[in-house]
């Protein structure tokens, strides 16, 4: 009876959640949407919930991190570090060396935590990865991103996936 319960309460508040992203529509000031594709050594959609999405700016960094739940009980989660100043356009992460605060990171994990992962993309580890900026203005900024991404298993083994379709939006507020 108490693991239906539990059950019965995480469905509810995962109902809600989703609920109330969709009934948000547009995102609110210090909040944010990444969605993308992907596959290699793990595969799936990400889609973030904008009710658990923050966006700062501060340092002259835009940090905006996201995450989801699934109701199987996993987890995952996507930061992504971008220069505040950057303008419109598209950089490829091995090309971008001296923008040291540009980085792209995702982790997954189950319910149990046995199979969790991590992949990043920095300007000092590049791989083939870029990203476009299609808006920074106002105190919004969006873009898409593609390319491979590298990291550990839990059990140290090397991971690497391929992104594709990968897309953000963000508002945050200006300083």
């Amino acid at each position: 009876m108490k693991t239906t319960i539990k059950i019965f309460s995480f469905l509810l508040v995962f109902s809600v959640l989703t609920s109330c992203d969709d009934l948000l529509g547009s995102l609110g000031l210090g909040k944010a949407s990444v969605t993308m594709s992907y596959s290699g050594d793990s595969k799936g959609d990400y889609k973030s919930l904008d009710l658990v999405s923050t966006v700062v700016k501060s340092s002259g960094i835009i940090t905006i991190s996201t995450a989801s739940a699934s109701t199987s009980g996993s987890a995952a989660s996507f930061i992504i570090n971008i220069p505040a100043d950057v303008a419109k356009g598209t950089y490829d992460i091995a090309a971008i060396k001296s923008q040291r605060n540009t980085s792209f990171s995702f982790g997954e994990a189950s319910k149990s935590g046995e199979d969790a992962k991590a992949y990043t993309i920095n300007s000092q580890v590049g791989t083939d990865f870029s990203y476009t900026v299609t808006k920074n203005e106002g105190g919004e900024i969006t873009g898409t991103f593609k390319g491979k991404m590298i990291g550990a298993s839990n059990d140290d083994k090397a991971v690497e996936i391929t992104v594709t379709n990968g897309k953000f939006s963000a508002k945050y507020e200006e300083e």
